[in-house]
């Protein structure tokens, strides 16, 4: 039987793909309250940390904008990754842990742990065991490469870690070695800042650093030294015997260091890096001193929602660990923003209740307290007191109040905290009330956006994000918002009536029954039901 492409451990929860090629775009992420690095099994990494917006401290070759980080990723070439080349006369170059080289190892390993991301290759004789953890609480990705000489000879090695920093900032970049630290730094000067954001612009990480917790033999900070006319694959600075000693003066600067080893038969020798942004050199100071390049790895908290034994145990794996832990990072992190979008903020935090609930309480009601008191909610949550609306909340989506009532049925099932709805909480605007009167405004914000045909009105988008001009003239409807709308009038009649509050759950059960005629009316066509109409009145989303 062919070898699986990829395997799971239910005593150490992680997952292990076998090979480089056979998923090539696999990915595992980590992240802790600074920061969140997704990485790529070829070695390919994108990463971000918040200062408290969202900024990179490793970037593309050429500007880009930022935004938040997509699942389906493009790598190239030049792409920002992690990578290690090793060289050893008369062998073929190898890179760890495939890219940019992409020589087949003889065995590869990709392991992906709750807390942690391995590489175990074994090539030649030579078994490389790459690690990375962060930090619990910076902005620090900590690296360890064990090689171990399986063989009964020795070897003589040259390793080579290359962290590109990428495309900086077309008016100022560069980088130089500091030789106290063992520490190549980057650092750069963004164009055309406002001067009234000077105080802000001062207290930003501007600094990208790699540390290395012993002396290289040689060092270059110029990404074109290292490349020369080889390229990735082959550069220049690898078939050199020592690499170029330049600092980066107005270059793309990069940060690559040369280790030569040799290797007893039977011997191991570790190497431990830091990479992350920093605000100052002397920070870069503290950091290695209470670091040292050894940092125990970053905590795993498990938080366990549901545990179930099937005979299938992959799927008991995912359910028992990998879907409670990509809640908790949604839960934590926000997606690492700090205006989620209110209907992500409400079903990130929907999911969350199950592993945290007094969280995800806390979460509901700074949500609520963003809420007019007309009922209507943003387009996105503000998380701190400098946050502003971004990209696509500036858009505006008529779908986030649904969300409040969606919501708030999942917290009392879960908990049964009625006392919630007396809760007082502030309106955005004037005034405050209780949670009950909050979702009842908001009830009534969605009874108002109905038209005279008694259908939810889409402005310009509802759940789905794009469908932002089919009714931007106030008058297209949207077939999902008005069902959405009559499911959130049917769960607060359910909530009015578990609170004895009978009249008003009658008025909310009535108004259900109603837009689903509306709906049935409108929408139905033969075998399905349409997606909506538009402002010029046309039923779209239609077998026609």
């Amino acid at each position: 039987m062919p070898s699986p492409i990829y395997t799971s451990n239910s005593q150490d929860r992680s997952v292990t793909l076998h090979s480089p090629v056979s998923m090539p775009n696999a990915c595992g992420f980590l992240w802790n309250p600074k920061m969140m690095i997704q990485m790529n099994c070829c070695g390919y990494a994108q990463a971000q940390h918040m200062q408290p917006e969202p900024s990179k401290y490793a970037k593309a070759p050429g500007l880009e904008a930022e935004t938040f980080m997509q699942p389906e990723h493009h790598y190239y070439a030049h792409h920002p990754g992690r990578f290690v080349y090793v060289k050893e006369t008369g062998k073929k170059l190898l890179s760890l842990p495939y890219e940019p080289v992409r020589k087949a190892p003889e065995s590869f390993k990709f392991t992906h742990l709750p807390n942690a991301l391995k590489w175990e290759i074994v090539d030649a004789n030579i078994r490389y065991i790459l690690t990375l953890t962060l930090s619990d609480k910076q902005a620090l990705e900590v690296w360890n490469l064990s090689i171990d000489n399986l063989g009964e000879t020795e070897r003589s090695l040259s390793i080579y870690p290359y962290f590109p920093f990428g495309y900086l900032s077309w008016m100022n970049q560069g980088a130089v070695y500091d030789q106290s630290l063992h520490a190549i730094i980057g650092r750069c000067v963004t164009p055309y800042q406002k001067a009234t954001d000077l105080e802000k612009i001062k207290a930003l990480k501007d600094l990208t650093f790699f540390a290395s917790d012993r002396k290289p033999d040689s060092w270059t900070c110029v990404q074109n030294d290292f490349e020369g006319q080889g390229g990735l694959a082959e550069p220049q600075g690898v078939s050199d015997p020592t690499l170029s000693g330049n600092d980066a003066v107005y270059e793309v600067p990069t940060a690559c260091m040369q280790f030569n080893l040799t290797l007893a038969a039977n011997n191991t020798q570790q190497f431990n890096w830091l990479f992350g942004p920093a605000q100052t050199r002397s920070e870069i100071a503290v950091l290695l001193k209470h670091f040292s390049c050894t940092a125990s790895p970053q905590k795993s908290v498990h938080r366990k929602a549901i545990h179930i034994s099937c005979p299938d145990t992959e799927l008991s794996q995912f359910v028992n660990t990998w879907l409670p832990r990509q809640i908790q990072y949604h839960g934590e992190s926000n997606r690492l923003t700090t205006d989620p979008q209110t209907r992500n903020f409400l079903q990130d935090n929907m999911a969350f209740l199950y592993l945290e609930p007094s969280a995800a309480k806390r979460s509901f009601l700074l949500a609520l307290a963003q809420q007019k008191a007309d009922g209507e909610m943003p387009d996105g949550i503000l998380l701190h007191k400098d946050a502003e609306l971004k990209y696509i909340n500036k858009v505006p989506h008529s779908d986030h109040n649904v969300w409040l009532v969606i919501f708030l049925h999942a917290y009392l099932n879960e908990t049964n905290d009625l006392a919630i709805l007396n809760t007082r909480c502030a309106y955005s605007d004037a005034g405050e009330a209780s949670v009950f009167e909050h979702i009842e405004a908001a009830m009534c914000h969605l009874n108002q956006n109905l038209d005279a045909r008694g259908l939810a009105k889409i402005h310009q988008g509802d759940w789905c994000d794009p469908m932002n001009m089919v009714g931007f003239k106030g008058k297209g409807v949207s077939s999902w918002l008005s069902m959405a709308t009559s499911y959130s009038f049917k769960l607060w009649s359910i909530i009015c009536k578990n609170s004895a509050k009978h009249k008003q759950a009658d008025i909310w059960l009535t108004r259900h029954k109603q837009l689903n005629a509306n709906i049935n009316t409108h929408f139905k066509d033969n075998h399905w039901y349409a997606r909506g109409i538009t402002d010029q009145g046309r039923l779209f989303g239609i077998d026609k």
